[in-house]
């Protein structure tokens, strides 16, 4: 069964959401960027008119039954090279519910139409197991690693390169 979600700008009604997901230190770890934002960061993110070829990043909400679930983002737009890198987040207790793969989808879809790119890729942490079966069910082939490339608690992890292309 397809779950149904919509992708939406952010809205200020979306910032205690939004400051959750970015703040929880439990899903920096699925990041290779460590940031934490303030209210006032986020709430001038959501109130500033969002451009992809301006600022090179574009984020969507994720919804499911009238509620964010989650965020796709697109960062470091290229159209010179044709192409964006692609970042996901669900909320946790959304997890393994087929969102991610939809949003993925509906994204991809938004990129090629609007955009023309030739290639969407990602980068994923080489234990975040879950978001390397999301990308490879997505059609994302992995091309790359970044051996030893963060620091955990235990030691270094290696960061995924993955890619999709557009036929």
């Amino acid at each position: 069964m397809s779950k149904i979600i919509q992708l939406r700008d952010p809205e200020v009604t979306d910032v205690p959401f939004l400051l959750n997901i970015e703040n929880d230190l439990n899903n920096q770890f699925f990041s290779s960027r460590l940031r934490f934002y303030s209210e006032n960061e986020v709430k001038y993110f959501v109130q500033k008119k969002q451009n992809l070829l301006m600022d090179l990043q574009y984020r969507f909400m994720i919804i499911h039954e009238f509620k964010p679930i989650g965020c796709i983002d697109l960062i470091d737009f290229d159209l010179v090279n044709s192409r964006v890198e692609l970042g996901i987040l669900i909320e946790e207790k959304h997890r393994k519910n087929g969102f991610g793969y939809n949003a993925i989808e509906e994204i991809k879809s938004i990129i090629h139409k609007e955009h023309s790119l030739q290639q969407i890729y990602a980068e994923v942490l080489s234990d975040n197991l879950p978001s390397i079966h999301l990308f490879e069910k997505s059609g994302f082939q992995e091309f790359g690693c970044k051996k030893k490339w963060i620091r955990k608690e235990n030691g270094f992890i290696d960061l995924n390169l993955y890619q999709f292309f557009f036929k």
